[in-house]
């Protein structure tokens, strides 16, 4: 399997637990360090703890599974350990689009964390 088909697996995962609000699992996704960082529409963590308690803030609080509706999503392969996604959806409802971008690390074979996320949303 190629980088880019383990991370779009891994990213399918990720949105179901998040779309599932399953708090645990989007946190397991991201990097266990204090190098991971997430900047979202109105917070920025550093640190994988920093990242966990801003979810638990209204603000960075998971949607609903089916409120998302999933657009455009790019990966480009930065080398063998490496990649960054991009992705945007919409809320239903709202027209508003929400992009996403994401960097992607290998830290072992068949193993993905994002180290990087960012969240902005068009107004």
């Amino acid at each position: 399997m190629t980088a880019a088909e383990e991370v779009s697996e891994a990213i399918s995962a990720y949105d179901v637990a998040l779309k599932d609000g399953d708090l645990a699992i989007v946190d397991s996704w991201f990097l266990d360090s204090g190098l991971a960082s997430r900047f979202g529409v109105d917070e920025v963590a550093y640190g994988a703890a920093a990242i966990a308690a801003s979810r638990r803030e209204s603000r960075a609080a998971p949607v609903a599974r089916g409120e998302r509706v999933d657009g455009r999503r790019e990966l480009i392969v930065l080398g063998d350990d490496v990649v960054v996604a991009t992705l945007e959806h919409r809320q239903r409802g709202e027209n508003s689009r929400r992009r996403r971008t994401q960097v992607w690390w290998r830290i072992e074979p068949g193993v993905w964390r994002i180290a990087h996320a960012h969240l902005s949303i068009e107004r």
